[in-house]
């Protein structure tokens, strides 16, 4: 592609005339290479290959070396007695989509899917090839079922090769650390040897004898941290530091002299994931939610599929830009789901520099899988090698065995399948006694999931399937989607224990798609359009929900016109995701009489796109930000305001990721309580937020307990004619449990109080601490559709000017009307906004501009566009 000979694959239906990866083609890769005489005469030499993908046979000097049917690993082949001074390595490579083919052809019974819907435009019998499921197609993803070397392999002459990985976990209120040391010696070694371990910056080391062998061999090692070295735990982002330590490990002979070593990077943390009964009665169900270093974690992200259909193109520029992109949207945690790849060494480092937790599934996807040895054999291979390679991370956090594939059998996907008996017996074979015997023998420091979502331990005294819907709300995690509902509606949503999917579509900006779009494409109902989406009904889904909210956008010119519906779809998407995401924030400290609630993790379908087409993220390919990454920023924050209206009534939470720690007793409802919490993460200095230094100001010092964590809400009533506030509220507030509500009143009592005649004519704004500078939200007392009083607002961008941080600029607006939605956009220059899609409700308003690439005050000019809802309307 870099060179021109392939065209763009995502440019419009390229993918289908390329025809990647699919029929009967093969190919070969030949490269020559010399090898001195001198490393000739080495122990051992290896062949380190990183990127084969997928059906491959490895020769050097026609020698055969191996057949590969696997790229979720690396692969070390022995090569030295193929060698000579001059070498030849080929590699042939066989169509992944006829490989499988042949594989699902030479099974005893069908295990489907055999080929995905139609409308994904993608290729068969993906379960039979260990590769990137979604390579396939997927309902947000292209089918570009790639084969060849997109990582070189590498030449390694050595003595002793090793890879190490260790275990911190918690003995007897004391740091013990778990290390394996796998070598691959020189035949000729044997005898004994030394092993030496050094945490750097620390008194610690160890040294122990060992007993080497030739060919592959595992050390072990474990000592205990002595407390007075004061080790600091590793923290999920807005809970504490993210420290991480080095621990260097020497393998050396009897008399010293050195073999290997090397310098392994991890943290100090412990994970538990609790499931407890909710209440005595047993048919409440179980908590479901993880404890970090003792400290219950609200889940707060979204779902990570691969970055690009070529993995070669995703740079560390953009895997640090996306997870930078986490960050500054408040999250804590992301989900590697289970269609994509184990990602790379440099993502889950700095996965651990940023604090964002890891939800890791393997590589199982919304399908059956075989079951016979010869399968089972290259699972083993994959899930020990990638075990061994990510268990140092300390932001990798729980495994879970696949995605969606329990709820495929007990739900009855394919013909055939509903609880059938022997693909129930193949589905527990590999979930359970392959994968999560491997997990527990090699990690068992970390939870496991047999799948997501599940029942959790229910599923697991249920045989490994649950004997009920593996979706229930009073045990584990659900995926749940609403296309048809009112996405608006608290009321639509369900109360689960934790939703680790959810979300709703919206189309990408006319920017992302002005790469890979025709100017003939660039209308609502054209037939790339139809083509990109490869969810069912999905474009009419967004054009439905877009009228159930407000009024579809007027302009007769079908280029203006789809760009007022993509920014539509990112209203509706914005809503409906900050609606559920706050509903299942307030829920974490309440049950209800159906035993529903406590819901401990919200993680949105999903973080960002893999091509240009109508999706689910909140990101587009290439980083941009979609209206919903905004929001997010929002309701992921660690001190939420979250008004909502259920049955006419108003009610306001006040939502903090835990609560401080402190003792007290307190009177409530005649009763006296005596309460004790843990320590509170919110005041950690990994969560930067205005609303923090507030908070704390409620503290007597900085050593002293907090007694009560108080404060006001102001709650402000506007009409949408008028940037005056008809009515004003003070709320103080008292937190007894991380979600509280604060506030109830009937919307017609406000409306009234209010005196602006009618719920369509008023919103609110609601603020903590200060009423000109607090953190603030808003809330329409209607749909959009129903409002009266929004007219067009003469809105502009009245200043631009550079600020003292680089390529940082801040843009004044002013407007004079209120203005719903306002969108700012840097066409052609990639960064982001302070904020973006918010409501305008003041004459004047300034938003910064964090440009990542190098720009000045007069080329934005020339380019930020601004616009809000009203302008959409004739």
């Amino acid at each position: 592609m870099e060179a021109g000979i392939l065209n763009d694959p995502y440019y419009r239906k390229n993918g289908r005339s390329l025809n990647i990866g699919a029929g009967e083609e093969t190919g070969n890769t030949i490269e020559t290479f010399e090898v001195p005489s001198d490393v000739l005469q080495m122990d051992k030499i290896l062949l380190f290959c990183e990127g084969l993908d997928t059906i491959a046979t490895v020769t050097i000097n026609d020698k055969w070396l191996e057949n590969l049917t696997i790229c979720l690993l690396d692969i070390s082949l022995i090569i030295k007695p193929a060698l000579k001074e001059m070498n030849t390595i080929t590699v042939d490579f066989t169509s992944p989509v006829s490989y499988g083919l042949e594989r699902a052809g030479s099974t005893e019974y069908n295990i489907p899917p055999d080929c995905p819907p139609y409308y994904f435009h993608g290729e068969c019998h993906r379960n039979m090839v260990r590769k990137m499921q979604c390579a396939f197609s997927w309902d947000w993803g292209p089918a570009f079922v790639t084969m060849g070397i997109w990582d070189p392999p590498c030449r390694r002459a050595v003595k002793v090769a090793d890879f190490k990985s260790l275990s911190p976990y918690r003995y007897n209120d004391v740091w013990r650390l778990h290390v394996d040391v796998f070598t691959r010696n020189s035949d000729n070694i044997g005898g004994k040897g030394i092993l030496e371990l050094t945490l750097e910056d620390t008194d610690v080391s160890l040294v122990r004898k060992a007993k080497l062998n030739g060919g592959s061999q595992k050390l072990t090692a474990e000592f205990d941290i002595p407390k007075k070295t004061g080790i600091i735990a590793w923290w999920p982002r807005g809970y504490g530091p993210q420290t991480l330590y080095n621990l260097s490990v020497a393998l050396k002979t009897e008399l010293g002299i050195l073999l290997s070593e090397k310098t392994v990077r991890f943290g100090f943390r412990t994970v538990k994931l609790v499931q407890e009964p909710i209440s005595a009665r047993e048919r409440d169900g179980l908590s479901f939610y993880f404890r970090i270093n003792d400290h219950p974690i609200f889940l707060k992200g979204s779902n990570w599929v691969p970055a690009d259909s070529f993995p070669e193109r995703v740079t560390k520029a953009r895997i640090r830009n996306y997870l930078q992109s986490a960050v500054d949207a408040n999250m804590n945690c992301l989900r590697v789901w289970g269609g994509g790849i184990y990602e790379t060494d440099y993502f889950y480092d700095l996965a651990d520099e940023y604090g964002i937790l890891i939800w890791q599934d393997f590589m199982f996807a919304c399908a059956l899988y075989p079951a016979n040895e010869e399968f089972l054999s290259s699972v083993r291979e994959e899930v020990t090698y990638q075990i061994i390679r990510l268990k140092n991370h300390p932001s990798v956090f729980v495994y879970s065995g696949n995605n969606e594939n329990e709820v495929a059998i007990t739900g009855g996907w394919w013909p055939g399948v509903f609880r059938n008996q022997k693909l129930m017996s193949d589905y527990v074979k590999l979930y359970i006694n392959t994968i999560q015997d491997i997990v527990k023998e090699d990690d068992p420091t970390r939870p496991f999931l047999i799948s997501s979502p599940s029942n959790g331990v229910r599923t697991v005294m249920d045989g490994g399937i649950s004997n009920t819907d593996p979706g229930g709300v009073l045990y584990g995690d659900i995926h749940d989607y609403q296309y048809t509902q009112p996405f608006f509606d608290d009321m639509t949503y369900k109360v689960p224990r934790m939703a680790s999917e959810y979300g709703l579509q919206s189309f990408p900006s006319l920017e992302s798609l002005d790469e890979v779009y025709d100017k003939r494409d660039l209308f609502y109902e054209s037939d790339l359009n139809d083509y990109r989406q490869h969810h069912a009904g999905g474009n009419l889904q967004m054009q439905h929900l877009i009228t159930m909210y407000m009024l579809p956008p007027e302009s007769s010119v079908p280029h203006q016109r789809f760009e007022d519906i993509i920014y539509c779809t990112q209203i509706v998407q914005a809503i409906a995701m900050r609606t559920e995401t706050e509903h299942y924030r307030r829920w974490q400290s309440e049950v209800n009489l159906y035993g529903e609630g406590k819901t401990m993790g919200a993680m949105y379908w999903m973080f960002a796109d893999i091509w240009q087409a109508p999706s689910w993220s909140s990101i587009e390919y290439g980083g941009k930000w979609k209206m919903l990454h905004y929001y997010a920023y929002h309701f992921f924050s660690p001190v939420l305001i979250s008004p909502y209206v259920s049955r006419d009534k108003l009610q306001v939470y006040v939502v903090v990721d835990e609560l401080p720690k402190f003792q007290r007793t307190y009177l409530l409802d005649g009763k006296t309580f005596s309460q004790k919490n843990s320590k509170f993460g919110t005041f950690s200095s990994s969560w930067k937020h205005i609303l923090l230094d507030l908070l704390k100001d409620n503290l007597e010092g900085s050593n002293e307990a907090l007694l009560l964590l108080s404060g006001t809400v102001y709650l402000r009533v506007y009409s949408w004619d008028n940037m005056e506030p008809k009515h004003t509220e003070e709320i103080a507030f008292e937190l007894y449990k991380p979600a509280e509500q604060v506030y109830e009143e009937s919307v017609a009592n406000l409306v009234w109080k209010a005196d602006c005649g009618a719920p369509e004519h008023c919103f609110i704004v609601l603020y903590i601490g200060d009423l000109n500078n607090g953190l603030s939200t808003w809330y329409p007392l209607t749909t959009f559709k129903k409002s009266k009083g929004l007219r067009v607002p003469n809105m502009k961008v009245d200043q631009i000017m550079e600020s003292e941080d680089r390529d940082t600029f801040e843009i004044h607006l002013i407007t004079d009307a209120i203005a719903p939605f306002v969108w700012l956009e840097a066409y052609s220059i990639k960064g982001r906004f302070s904020d973006n899609g918010f409501l305008m409700f003041q004459a004047e308003k300034t938003i910064v501009f964090y440009a990542w690439e190098s720009t000045d005050v007069d080329t934005l000019k020339d380019i930020i566009s601004v616009k809000s809802l009203m302008d959409i309307y004739n």
